[in-house]
């Protein structure tokens, strides 16, 4: 049949039947669906196209939802922090970059058995990392080059086993994967295939407060810059005082210390005795003596959030 261009020519599978299509083989034990029309969907493709797999397609009978009923859920938040608690007590802290990504193992609370020496302690809680790594590669989708620092062994022979347990684990992964030697510094350098975007970029976006970057400035930074930018206001107008409006926001920004709350002078800047977020942005004056530093300072303390500043003529 001619049709006129421009004309489909080929549409894919939707998602549902794509996964099953490609991701159902003999490593899958179960396909379970929560929804009966798509089970009964499911269960026709399967039966037309891979008959051998029907048994495999279950319907969820549970009564909670199929995330909390198999900890779906937990195990997303778990892929999305930074650091990862292994059984043992050790962890895993994941610091993903541009060009690689970092991973660092870490004892913790973990000091080993009875009877085991610092070196057979060690070897454990790399071991057990070396297969909690692959699982969260795996569920993280992180790809491109990979930097793990396992914990620091003094034998080879040890090296040798956490670096067969990683490349034990890593043939179960669909994505392929290259690896080097552990180093005696205990590092191990790896690229894996990078398939599509890493569960990190899909799920979560960057935070607004710290723009990506993991920190805020400290409380006393904040006040210094403000009363640079105070000074730099006050050189323009004539007397020993400058009226500024601070914008309080719905959170504190900048919380007094309790240094700070000795040192302070509470009617200099109008300073709260305690301090309460409020539902909306609230102005307020705060006159400021430009000359006294330290006691500026001690006040600035107290603002919750003192940008943006506008100085004026005082009064």
């Amino acid at each position: 049949r001619i049709h006129r261009a421009p004309v489909m020519l080929y549409r894919d599978l939707d998602l549902l039947l794509r996964v099953v299509r490609d991701n159902l083989d003999g490593t899958i034990d179960k396909v379970i669906v929560d929804d009966r029309s798509q089970f009964e969907r499911l269960k026709r493709y399967v039966r037309a196209f891979m008959p051998e797999n029907e048994e495999k397609i279950v319907a969820y009978e549970g009564r909670d939802p199929i995330f909390d009923g198999y900890g779906i859920e937990l195990e997303i938040d778990r892929a999305l922090q930074r650091k990862v608690e292994l059984k043992s007590g050790g962890s895993l802290v994941f610091d993903q970059g541009e060009a690689l990504t970092s991973i660092d193992v870490n004892t913790g609370k973990f000091v080993g058995s009875k009877g085991k020496t610092l070196e057979q302690t060690i070897t454990q809680t790399n071991m057990e990392a070396a297969e909690e790594i692959c699982e969260q590669l795996r569920l993280r989708n992180v790809g491109g080059l990979i930097i793990i620092d396992f914990i620091d062994m003094d034998k080879e022979s040890n090296r040798r086993k956490v670096y067969r347990k990683l490349q034990e684990t890593l043939r179960r992964d669909r994505a392929k994967a290259h690896i080097t030697k552990i180093s005696e510094m205990g590092l191990v350098e790896m690229s894996r295939k990078r398939t599509r975007e890493s569960l990190e970029r899909m799920l979560a976006a960057t935070c607004e407060a710290c723009d990506g970057k993991g920190y805020t400035k400290s409380t006393t930074t904040v006040c210094y810059e403000i009363l640079r930018q105070i000074r730099r206001e006050a050189g323009m107008w004539t007397g020993d005082t400058v009226t500024g409006d601070a914008v309080a926001a719905t959170q504190p920004v900048v919380r007094p210390s309790a240094r700070a709350k000795q040192r302070a002078q509470p009617m200099l800047l109008g300073y709260p005795s305690q301090p309460k977020p409020t539902a909306a942005p609230v102005a307020s004056n705060l006159p400021l003596n430009t000359r006294s530093a330290s006691s500026s300072i001690a006040a600035l303390d107290g603002v919750w959030c003192a940008l943006p500043f506008t100085a004026g003529r005082a009064r």
